[in-house]
């Protein structure tokens, strides 16, 4: 299991003992979420915070063959900059390598770090949540990412096109 920390901690856990069992690494401000990148390349955890980063994480404890031109060092295998801290983000469960990520300025962005050299954006909008993007999923399917905020909006989007395809807002 994965937990983030405010403090910034990213942890692995073994849930037979119930012991810590890694420190991944930390963001600068708090660790807000995580999710499980499975690719043909390997294990890896993704997280995001308040420091406006989402940071990628070899669980192997940097044993890739392929590492990073100027590497972080430790399990930090990548790390993107966002334009607003990290609410919320989910890792697709049908394309290796794919999360959709939330943040707190209401864009909702989509990202494949497949290839961790040159992580891709391949997605991204702004939605009605201009106060956050609280939660992030993938339908089971994963043809859809649904979408929900501070501000009691809920939104699902085609993951093929990034299309609009339902809204609700709590009254």
């Amino acid at each position: 299991m994965v937990t983030t920390h405010n403090d910034g901690g990213v942890v692995l856990w073994d849930l037979r003992s119930h012991t810590q069992t890694t420190a991944l690494g930390a963001h600068d401000k708090d660790a807000s979420c995580c999710g499980v990148l499975v690719g043909g390349a390997g294990e890896y955890v993704v997280s995001g915070g308040g420091d406006a980063t989402v940071r990628v994480w070899d669980v192997r404890g940097g044993t890739t063959a392929k590492r990073l031109k100027g590497k972080r060092g430790g399990f930090e295998v990548e790390r993107v900059e966002t334009e607003s801290p990290v609410m919320s983000l989910a890792c697709d469960s049908a394309r290796d390598g794919v999360a959709s990520i939330g943040l707190m300025n209401g864009v909702m962005s989509v990202y494949d770090f497949s290839k961790l050299e040159v992580p891709e954006r391949v997605g991204q909008w702004t939605t009605a949540n201009d106060k956050g993007i609280t939660c992030v999923r993938y339908s089971p399917d994963s043809s859809w990412i649904l979408t929900a905020g501070i501000n009691g909006q809920c939104a699902g989007w085609h993951t093929d096109s990034f299309e609009k395809v339902m809204e609700r807002k709590r009254s």
